[in-house]
């Protein structure tokens, strides 16, 4: 088995690419939400500033997104299911 790690947002482009994006869980996508009405920044610059990694899961479903955690500031991952652990 392959494993595979892709920046979250394109450094080549500054954006988040298509192949990445469709990999996010629904329940990533709503921490990002989360983390936006906590912090008071929007879900874009929060990603930028987190620096997250999509990281394959083993071939379970979803991607892991390792970076630095909007709500602590601390290294961490975001996991499929949308908890978090640094």
């Amino acid at each position: 088995m392959t494993l595979w790690s892709l920046p979250l947002i394109n450094p080549n482009t500054n954006h988040i690419d298509d192949d990445v994006f469709d990999a996010i869980t629904m329940q990533q996508h709503k921490r990002f939400s989360m983390w936006s009405i906590q912090t008071g920044q929007s879900v874009i610059d929060l990603l930028r500033s987190a620096r997250f990694m999509c990281r394959d899961n083993g071939g379970n479903f979803g991607v892991v997104l390792e970076g630095t955690l909007p709500h602590c500031n601390l290294y961490g991952a975001l996991l499929p299911d949308g908890s978090t652990h640094t």
